[in-house]
């Protein structure tokens, strides 16, 4: 699957843990349309945020790829 579009429903903290509910969109891998230079072996927790703007009410997330 290659996933292009994500949709953020509900961020929020429950007995002490961040829970992230969200839609991402994408398709199944055709390579005649997309062509694959580097394959992703697993998300690290190295480096992860997830933090909230204040002011705006807005999340931002980071999330690196071993690859």
């Amino acid at each position: 699957m290659l996933f292009c579009r994500f949709k953020v429903n509900n961020i929020k903290v429950q007995d002490g843990k961040t829970v992230l509910a969200a839609e991402i969109f994408g398709e199944k891998i055709n390579i005649s349309k997309h062509e694959l230079s580097v394959s992703v072996k697993a998300p690290t927790y190295h480096m992860l945020q997830l933090r909230k703007d204040n002011a705006s009410g807005d999340w931002a997330g980071q999330v690196i790829f071993d690859v």
